[in-house]
């Protein structure tokens, strides 16, 4: 049915019309009053419409809209507008039909409107299937350490593959009962069940929703390779014909990151498929925690597709642009152990790897290497004797070795004077920084600055080293970070990538909220203590 309703600024007169929605306007309004709505209206007023249900279920819709200011609403074409959905379901066995309204409203407007409102009460029959839609949805959402990822999926018509992190150590169940695997220590064991119980606390407390997981059993869990216990949340047979229903009506489930135009752009991590592994998570609001404040623990995160850096495989390193926002917390006010990096490596597997000086993606035996294929920024809180540190505060260019090859306090040089201004990596502040590699010049190039300021012009490092004979062909890129003996946290708030071009800036009005600043212990007592 349509409603007209209108306001005569001479008379103040208003009048209210309704008829069905095939018939036009009748000459006589159904209601009709004198009032001064500029006693009622302020200068400035939105028009939309409002709603609301009691006791019975019942679902309200708007097909159109129009409204005129000084002259008549324009007329709504009938004939273009949208179809309402059927008012009682047609049996299954004949069609299957998603429901999905785009809003519900009741007609509340102002002046000069036009507008078709219809409100129905209906049954709920399609509630179980948008609760799958979004159960679908959410699955691709979760990621924690203690759960499996999944990456993505491939189909062709109704045959349909999920597609889920890999965990080379396969089921719990096989090392319990299979005679011909190795027996599991009680350290092991107990590790185990709190990864479980730590991956269901993720799902029922911790996540933005609360997920039952309703199956757990031997055979959902899975031992990646240090045997840690990842839950994998399954979908039912039925969920999976309706996804390849989805899929067949080209329904986008689009928590998948893909870098088609050689750009990535995280504005904080929620609904992203990023693999993340030890002490790594997304938390609720979005922000990639790289270690959990835990003492000796090593985090990775990683874009989870591989990137090729070459045109060719004979072809050198084309130029490419990175930009992320971090920043480092700590218990104690004037000390962190140890830092974090950026990386470019050719397997997101560093099960190997140490955490405290070795950041997470070294360890003794291999540092050095040549066969390691790695590139990494460093943001080291530690001075370290072993790697030829300069100080406790600063950024490094690692190429296969925790040696850089260039390094210097962190900070940034000003626009004005190019006078160099020190940064506190420990500071908590989130900050920025810019990895910059012109393939042509064979130029790295490191920027920093505080999160409100522009990049500068003056990158804070500078140094000339072929990649093309460094990375492999292709690459993961994403961030490895280690503690020692002292809890720290290191987070990740924004992150873009461009290849052959500039990295997308990082609105910073967009990026999840850092969590609040606690110290163990106040900065005082602790320069009292220190001294």
């Amino acid at each position: 049915m349509q409603v007209w309703l209108e306001c005569n600024e001479d008379s103040g007169q208003i009048n209210v019309t309704l008829v069905p929605v095939n018939m036009v306007k009748p000459t006589k309004p159904l209601l009709c009053t004198n009032y001064n709505l500029s006693t009622v209206i302020t200068d400035l007023a939105y028009v939309g419409f409002s709603s609301s249900t009691g006791s019975f279920i019942a679902k309200h819709y708007v097909l159109g809209w129009s409204f005129g200011m000084n002259r008549p609403a324009p007329s709504i074409d009938i004939t273009r507008l949208p179809k309402l959905p059927r008012q009682v379901p047609k049996p299954l066995s004949k069609i299957l039909e998603i429901i999905l309204p785009i809003a519900t409203a009741t007609f509340v407007l102002v002046i000069g409107t036009i507008a078709i409102l219809l409100i129905q009460r209906r049954l709920r029959y399609a509630e179980g299937m948008k609760e799958f839609v979004a159960e679908v949805v959410s699955i691709g959402h979760l990621q924690h350490r203690n759960l499996v990822s999944l990456h993505g999926y491939c189909h062709r018509k109704c045959e349909l593959i999920l597609v889920y992190e890999y965990m080379s150590n396969g089921r719990l169940d096989k090392y319990l009962y299979d005679q011909e695997k190795a027996t599991l220590s009680w350290a092991q064991r107990f590790r185990i069940i709190k990864g479980i119980a730590s991956g269901l606390l993720y799902l029922h407390e911790q996540w933005e929703k609360v997920v039952l997981h309703r199956d757990i059993k031997l055979s959902n869990v899975l031992l990646d390779d240090e045997l840690n216990a990842r839950l994998v949340i399954h979908l039912s047979s039925t969920k999976f014909f309706f996804l390849c229903f989805l899929l067949f009506f080209g329904i986008d489930l689009a928590f998948f990151s893909t870098t088609g135009d050689g750009k990535l752009l995280y504005l904080g991590f929620t609904g992203t498929s990023l693999t993340v592994d030890n002490a790594a998570t997304i938390t609720s609001n979005g922000l990639l925690e790289l270690t959990n404040g835990s003492v000796n623990c090593k985090g990775h995160a990683f874009h989870p597709i591989p990137l090729h850096f070459r045109k060719s495989h004979d072809d050198t390193v084309q130029s490419f642009s990175v930009a992320f926002v971090f920043a480092i917390r700590s218990s104690y006010p004037i000390m962190s152990l140890h830092g974090m990096a950026f990386i470019i490596a050719p397997s997101t597997n560093f099960s190997d790897a140490v955490a405290s000086q070795y950041l997470g993606f070294m360890n003794s035996q291999n540092n050095g290497n040549m066969s390691n294929h790695i590139f990494a920024v460093e943001l080291d809180t530690i001075l370290n004797i072993e790697f030829d540190d300069i100080n406790d505060n600063h950024a490094g260019i690692d190429i296969n070795n925790l040696h850089s090859i260039q390094s210097y306090p962190a900070g940034y040089y000003d626009n004005t004077y190019s006078s160099f201004q020190n940064m506190s990596l420990i500071s908590g502040d989130a900050m920025q920084v810019w990895v910059d590699y012109n393939g042509e010049a064979k130029k790295i190039s490191v920027t920093m600055a505080p999160i409100q300021m522009a990049k500068p012009t003056r990158p804070l490092i500078s140094a000339y080293y072929d990649l093309s004979t460094v990375l492999k062909e292709p690459s993961y890129i994403g961030f490895s970070s280690s503690t020692s003996a002292a809890d720290s946290r290191h987070y990740v708030l924004g992150w873009s990538f461009g290849m052959n071009k500039p990295a997308p800036v990082i609105n910073i009005a967009q990026l999840p909220k850092l969590p609040r600043q606690v110290r163990s212990i106040s900065q005082s007592s602790w320069k009292s203590f220190y001294q």
